[in-house]
């Protein structure tokens, strides 16, 4: 059994395979196409961020 890398997320700067690699030693799981569906949750993230900013311009909110 493989050990959990010290200091995996390092205040914030640790890259994406780095942390699904510490998941899938932590919770004894295969996380697949971790990369493909991070992309997609950003995606649908940044569109509901447009969505908003939309929302509140258009509302004059001061």
């Amino acid at each position: 059994m493989r050990s959990i890398p010290k200091g995996v997320l390092n205040y914030g700067t640790a890259d994406l395979k780095d942390i699904a690699e510490c998941f899938e030693i932590i919770f004894a799981i295969d996380l697949g196409q971790y990369r493909r569906t991070f992309l997609e949750i950003r995606g649908r993230v940044e569109i509901l961020i447009l969505d908003l900013v939309l929302l509140l311009g258009f509302r004059g909110v001061n």
